[in-house]
């Protein structure tokens, strides 16, 4: 727990749960293209970066993994707003 007698949670300071908030939070703008009409969709969320960190893996590596794009297909295809006749779609 981050709440400790060294956590620096006094009244007279900020606590180190809200100084790592401060440091990791952020926007994350997430853009969907669709590969059949090609139509982009954007979504933007305030939160915290929460990386998957181990002791072998350096930290900007993690950063780049967190942000390498995905292909959206088989099991996980987009449900594109400009083609929901024709069902969902790979993105």
């Amino acid at each position: 727990s981050l709440d400790g007698p060294n956590s620096g949670s006094s009244s007279s300071g900020p606590n180190l749960q809200d100084l790592i908030s401060n440091i990791f939070r952020g926007k994350i703008k997430q853009v969907i293209k669709c590969k059949n009409c090609g139509i982009r969709s954007k979504k933007t969320y305030e939160d915290e970066i929460r990386l998957p960190l181990n002791y072998d893996t350096e930290v900007q590596t993690c950063v780049d993994n967190f942000f390498e794009a995905e292909i959206l297909d088989g099991d996980n295809k987009y449900a594109c707003s400009n083609c929901t006749i024709h069902g969902l779609q790979n993105a």
